[in-house]
Order: C-alpha cells, then sequence, then structure tokens
C-alpha cells in the first residue's frame, strides 16, 4: 500500500507542475520523509496525506485507487519578493475556501449548473495589447455589457461561478492569484492596504489570466521573471479595456462636450469616472493619460488632491471608495478567526443551508466556516441541531 501511495503522490505532484521542495514548502512535511514515501520506503499520515490532497485539489480516494487518474489543480500567483510562512499559510487557506466552496455548491445547488469558464487562445506574433484590447471586448460582449455601462465585477463572476476572495495578507509584495479546482476559477485579491477600487483592477487582472494563461500554468512562482513582463502587461491591458472601455472614455466626453487635446478635464469629471466605473483614482488617470484625455502635468495634479474621500463625498459621490477611507478599520487578519472573516455572503449561505437540510453535520460545519464548536452560535447564528444519524455513529 505504501508503494502505491507513493507512487500515485509523486505522478499527482508531477502531473500538478510542483517540486518536492514546494510540496513541502505549503504543507509543511519534510523533504526527506516527501521523497522516501514517493519512493515507497516509508508511510504517510492520514492528516499529512490529507494536507496533500487538499493542497493538489485530489480526494482522497485517488491514493487508494490503482486506475484513477490525476488531476491538475492550477494554482497562479507571482510575488514581488519571497512570501514569509504566514502569506504562504494564507494561500493554503484560500485553496481550501475554494475547494470547500465548490464541495458546498455541489451540495447545495445539485440543479444549479455553472457554466465552464472560458479560455482564449490567440498567434503568438499578435502584439500583446491588441490580443488583451480585443479579448476583453469579446468578454463585455458576452456578458451583454454596453462600453459605459458600469461593472459590478464581484457580481458578475459570481453569476459565472468564480468565486472571488478579498483577503488581507502580512503584507503587499502580492497583489493577487487564481487557481483552478475542478473546473473552477477562484480569484483572490491582497486587501491588505488596498481600496476597494484599486482591488476591481487586481481581480479583472487575475481573470485576465484565467481567460489566458491558465492552460499555461500549472504551479506557483514566488517571482515575476522577465519572461513573463508580457503576461503581466497583458493582462493590465486587459484590465483596464475590461473595467474602463476606452469608448466609454469618448462617449462621456463628447456628452460633455470636450475636445481631446483642447478640453481641461475637471474633478468632477474624475469622481465621476471614479464612481461609475468603481475604479482607484491612479487607475482612471493612467487610463486617462493612456488614451490622451490628460498629459501628464495634469496627472501630477489630480493626484496631489489631498483629501479626496471628502471631496468626493463634498460633489455627491458616497461609494466604498470614499468609506474605505472614512471609515478605515483594522485588516480581519487580526481578529481572533481571521479565516472565518475571509468568506463571502455566497460561502456562509451555501454552508449554513448545506447544514439546514442536513447535507453536512455539525462537526463538517465546523470545518467549512473554520470555527470552533462553541463559537459558531455565536460568531455565525447558528446553534447545533439535534444529531443526526452520521453524528450519532461518529462521522462528525
Amino acid at each position: 500500500m505504501d508503494t502505491l501511495i507513493g507512487r500515485k503522490l509523486k505522478e499527482l505532484r508531477e502531473v500538478n507542475g510542483y517540486t518536492q521542495e514546494e510540496i513541502c514548502r505549503i504543507t509543511g512535511i519534510n523533504r526527506s520523509k516527501l521523497s522516501q514515501v514517493e519512493n515507497g520506503k516509508m508511510g504517510i499520515s492520514n492528516e499529512e496525506l490529507y494536507r496533500i490532497s487538499r493542497f493538489l485539489g485530489q480526494p482522497l480516494e485517488y491514493f487508494f485507487e490503482e486506475e484513477e487518474k490525476p488531476a491538475r489543480n492550477v494554482l497562479l500567483f507571482r510575488a514581488k519578493s519571497s512570501l514569509d510562512e504566514e502569506d504562504l499559510d494564507l494561500v493554503k487557506n484560500c485553496q481550501e475556501i475554494g475547494i470547500n466552496y465548490t464541495e458546498l455548491e455541489e451540495l447545495v445547488s445539485e440543479e444549479e449548473v455553472h457554466p465552464d469558464f472560458r479560455t482564449y487562445s490567440y498567434p503568438p506574433d499578435v502584439p500583446f495589447s491588441r490580443v488583451a484590447k480585443t479579448i476583453a471586448r469579446q468578454e463585455r460582449q458576452f456578458l451583454e455589457l454596453n462600453p459605459s455601462d458600469p461593472m459590478s465585477i464581484r457580481s458578475i463572476l459570481q453569476e459565472q461561478g468564480i468565486l472571488v476572495l478579498e483577503i488581507s495578507f502580512k503584507s503587499d509584495i502580492l497583489d493577487g492569484f487564481f487557481f483552478i479546482h475542478d473546473k473552477r476559477p477562484v480569484i483572490i485579491a491582497n486587501a491588505h492596504n488596498k481600496n476597494p477600487f484599486s482591488r476591481n483592477f487586481v481581480i479583472a487582472h487575475e481573470l485576465a489570466h484565467v481567460l489566458m494563461d491558465s492552460s499555461s500554468f500549472s504551479r506557483f512562482c514566488n517571482s515575476i521573471e522577465k519572461s513573463e513582463e508580457v503576461v503581466e502587461k497583458r493582462a493590465n491591458f486587459f484590465s483596464n479595456e475590461f473595467l474602463l472601455p476606452e469608448e466609454a472614455l469618448e462617449i462621456y466626453f463628447t456628452e460633455c462636450g470636450y475636445h481631446k487635446g483642447k478640453s481641461k478635464i475637471q474633478r468632477y469629471d474624475l469622481y465621476y469616472l471614479m464612481n461609475h466605473h468603481q475604479l482607484s483614482r491612479e487607475i482612471v488617470l493612467n487610463r486617462l493619460l493612456f488614451t490622451g484625455w490628460i498629459s501628464e502635468d495634469e496627472r501630477g495634479g489630480f493626484l496631489e488632491i489631498e483629501g479626496i474621500a471628502k471631496d468626493m463625498e463634498r460633489m455627491g459621490f458616497s461609494n466604498e471608495y470614499t468609506r474605505y477611507y472614512s471609515d478605515r478599520k483594522e485588516d480581519q487578519r487580526f481578529s481572533d478567526y481571521p479565516i472565518f472573516n475571509m468568506l463571502t455572503e455566497r460561502y456562509r449561505f451555501l454552508a449554513k443551508t448545506a447544514y439546514t437540510k442536513s447535507k453536512i453535520t455539525f462537526g463538517k460545519l465546523s470545518e467549512y466556516l473554520f470555527l470552533p464548536k462553541d463559537q459558531i452560535a455565536t460568531l455565525f447564528g447558528i446553534g447545533k441541531k439535534e444529531p443526526t444519524v452520521e453524528e450519532v455513529i461518529g462521522l462528525s
């Protein structure tokens, strides 16, 4: 049996493109032991095997079935420098949440089938900016969005079956990443020192990777290599055109009676575009500069505006961006149960529904919520029911 488990483990690791060092760093398993397990010279505990199976998105049964084929669980992130152990733990938690989410959807929404996410291919000799712009427009058309329609990206992606998590990592060296489990994409945006409108851009950036790059990557990388700079630039071009199409700017400024290169953009125009398209000041200004509506000097002047949140509210714009700066709170990661605070409303709804419909036990609910059993009633507002048959026979 040890020989079978070792062989299957090595096969699964290699299919997903991980080295032994990477698996050990993420799961906390000793490198020497992992090597011996893969060679059939040592056994592995159920807990360690479970950690690996969850990370690689494969059920435990895979390791015990001779004919079971390994599946790829795509995970891609790039950091500006090495991640510390706390942030690596958060990466693992994000994967756990994503896997749980898929399981809960299957338990609760048996009749609800999310569409498979789309991927795009393109000729290698086409400039990356043209590729990104074309695909961004195709995506908006698929979603039946006109150029000037605002983009509620979180809601749109949820309808497409894509889970979005906004997590406060320890630092800001990692903007975001994505992974794919059971054909279900999960996008993570770093909320540390980033306002909600800035995170919208990160979410769209990771969506670009899902659409254009997910078939090319099957492992995480811990730094941005020069060969990947084009990939990152392409994702940024996609985000800009997807969230704030150039045509939308043309329509708005034409309605205002402005002429490119002749009319002076006002603060109200900046605030309107930020509010309507749910994008941060820096992102909108960069877009205006790139499309020729403002000069570098004008961009610098807008960036020097102090107290922008209050100024926007004074002009009648109140939104997530202004509230972030007016009512800024400590990162949720400092709470006693930080993983619970990461969970989206949809995820919590699915967990609650699964439990009330007796699809899962109270113990399993505790695992899904990352909460001790004695805290579920206090923090989640639901108490333990009479024990189910599974709980009585010891499966809770």
